[in-house]
């Protein structure tokens, strides 16, 4: 594999399962996006580049198309912002797909 496709392997797992994650994925009642600006996942500008969308989907959509930009250790921290809002179910479908 390499460095180019090790750099963006996660996008695939969200790719996998995108239609899954665009429902699944809580934005509004999790505070997500304000536990990913924490942890230096995405910047204030992302944030209300997310927010600015009106359904839940399209919401989702902007931020899954942001994450699967973003390097490894990113996406990992994404992963433990989905733990810390009560969203594991969503981290486990990204780690082991729909099952």
């Amino acid at each position: 594999m390499t460095g180019f496709e090790q750099r963006f392997e996660h996008a695939s797992s969200i790719t996998q399962n995108y239609k899954f994650l665009l429902q699944q994925l809580d934005l509004e009642y999790s505070n997500l996006l304000n536990e990913l600006l924490a942890r230096g996942v995405i910047d204030p500008r992302e944030k209300e580049r997310v927010s600015s969308h009106r359904t839940n989907y399209d919401r989702n959509e902007q931020l899954l198309t942001l994450i699967m930009a973003k390097t490894r250790d990113q996406f990992d921290e994404f992963l433990c912002a989905l733990d810390g809002t009560g969203q594991r179910h969503v981290r486990e479908l990204i780690e082991h797909g729909h099952r």
